[in-house]
Protein backbone atom coordinates (compact mmCIF):
# COMPACT_ATOMS: atom_id res chain seq x y z
CA UNK A 1 0.00 0.00 0.00
CA UNK A 2 1.20 3.50 -0.74
CA UNK A 3 0.81 5.96 2.12
CA UNK A 4 -0.36 9.55 1.42
CA UNK A 5 3.26 10.65 1.87
CA UNK A 6 4.17 8.54 -1.18
CA UNK A 7 6.17 5.95 0.73
CA UNK A 8 5.30 2.25 0.74
CA UNK A 9 3.54 1.09 3.88
CA UNK A 10 3.80 -2.49 5.09
CA UNK A 11 0.55 -3.75 6.55
CA UNK A 12 -0.20 -7.03 8.30
CA UNK A 13 -2.66 -9.23 6.40
CA UNK A 14 -4.38 -9.31 3.06
CA UNK A 15 -7.82 -9.91 1.61
CA UNK A 16 -8.53 -13.25 3.33
CA UNK A 17 -5.88 -13.06 6.08
CA UNK A 18 -6.83 -10.22 8.39
CA UNK A 19 -6.39 -9.43 12.07
CA UNK A 20 -9.77 -11.10 12.65
CA UNK A 21 -8.54 -14.56 11.59
CA UNK A 22 -4.77 -14.46 11.20
CA UNK A 23 -2.76 -16.76 13.43
CA UNK A 24 -2.14 -20.39 14.22
CA UNK A 25 -4.97 -22.71 15.20
CA UNK A 26 -4.78 -26.30 16.36
CA UNK A 27 -7.05 -28.96 17.76
CA UNK A 28 -6.48 -32.54 18.91
CA UNK A 29 -9.25 -35.11 18.90
CA UNK A 30 -9.37 -38.88 19.19
CA UNK A 31 -10.91 -40.51 16.15
CA UNK A 32 -11.86 -44.05 15.19
CA UNK A 33 -11.74 -44.79 11.46
CA UNK A 34 -13.75 -47.91 10.67
CA UNK A 35 -12.96 -49.98 7.60
CA UNK A 36 -15.04 -52.73 6.07
CA UNK A 37 -13.80 -55.20 3.50
CA UNK A 38 -15.25 -58.21 1.76
CA UNK A 39 -13.55 -60.62 -0.64
CA UNK A 40 -14.91 -63.63 -2.49
CA UNK A 41 -12.90 -66.02 -4.59
CA UNK A 42 -13.30 -69.12 -6.69
CA UNK A 43 -10.72 -71.80 -7.43
CA UNK A 44 -11.05 -72.41 -11.18
CA UNK A 45 -8.30 -75.02 -11.43
CA UNK A 46 -5.65 -76.32 -9.04
CA UNK A 47 -3.35 -73.51 -10.28
CA UNK A 48 -5.77 -70.62 -10.97
CA UNK A 49 -7.89 -68.68 -8.51
CA UNK A 50 -9.98 -65.57 -9.29
CA UNK A 51 -11.34 -63.14 -6.72
CA UNK A 52 -13.24 -59.89 -6.28
CA UNK A 53 -13.32 -57.59 -3.29
CA UNK A 54 -15.00 -54.48 -1.93
CA UNK A 55 -13.57 -51.99 0.59
CA UNK A 56 -15.27 -49.14 2.45
CA UNK A 57 -13.69 -46.65 4.84
CA UNK A 58 -15.40 -43.84 6.79
CA UNK A 59 -13.70 -40.94 8.52
CA UNK A 60 -15.98 -38.58 10.47
CA UNK A 61 -15.08 -35.00 11.37
CA UNK A 62 -12.28 -34.42 8.86
CA UNK A 63 -10.89 -30.88 8.81
CA UNK A 64 -9.95 -30.06 5.23
CA UNK A 65 -7.78 -27.02 4.48
CA UNK A 66 -9.99 -25.49 1.78
CA UNK A 67 -13.09 -25.63 4.02
CA UNK A 68 -11.36 -23.40 6.60
CA UNK A 69 -11.22 -20.33 4.33
CA UNK A 70 -13.96 -17.87 5.22
CA UNK A 71 -14.85 -15.91 2.06
CA UNK A 72 -17.02 -13.37 3.90
CA UNK A 73 -14.97 -10.17 3.96
CA UNK A 74 -16.00 -6.94 5.64
CA UNK A 75 -14.10 -4.18 3.75
CA UNK A 76 -13.86 -2.19 6.99
CA UNK A 77 -11.40 -4.83 8.27
CA UNK A 78 -9.02 -4.57 5.29
CA UNK A 79 -5.50 -3.30 6.03
CA UNK A 80 -5.39 0.48 5.83
CA UNK A 81 -9.17 0.94 6.25
CA UNK A 82 -9.98 4.13 8.13
CA UNK A 83 -13.67 3.60 9.01
CA UNK A 84 -13.70 0.49 11.22
CA UNK A 85 -16.71 1.44 13.34
CA UNK A 86 -19.30 -1.35 13.43
CA UNK A 87 -17.15 -3.75 11.44
CA UNK A 88 -18.14 -7.41 11.50
CA UNK A 89 -15.43 -9.87 12.57
CA UNK A 90 -15.28 -11.31 9.04
CA UNK A 91 -13.36 -13.16 7.85
CA UNK A 92 -13.34 -15.00 11.17
CA UNK A 93 -11.97 -18.45 11.93
CA UNK A 94 -13.77 -21.52 13.21
CA UNK A 95 -13.02 -25.17 12.54
CA UNK A 96 -15.28 -26.55 9.80
CA UNK A 97 -15.44 -30.34 9.69
CA UNK A 98 -16.98 -32.77 7.23
CA UNK A 99 -17.28 -36.50 6.76
CA UNK A 100 -15.05 -38.43 4.38
CA UNK A 101 -15.75 -41.84 2.92
CA UNK A 102 -14.05 -43.88 0.24
CA UNK A 103 -14.82 -47.17 -1.41
CA UNK A 104 -12.98 -49.42 -3.77
CA UNK A 105 -13.40 -52.57 -5.81
CA UNK A 106 -10.66 -55.13 -6.34
CA UNK A 107 -10.53 -57.75 -9.08
CA UNK A 108 -7.72 -60.24 -9.42
CA UNK A 109 -6.39 -63.58 -10.48
CA UNK A 110 -3.80 -65.74 -8.78
CA UNK A 111 -1.71 -68.22 -10.73
CA UNK A 112 0.36 -70.77 -8.76
CA UNK A 113 2.96 -73.13 -10.16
Amino acid sequence: MIAPSGQAAILNGGLLALDTNIGSYSRNEFMVIPEFGLEVGYQLTCHLRVFAGYDFIYWGQVVRAADQINLNVDPRNLPGATNTAGANPDPSFSFQSASFWAQGIRLGAELRF
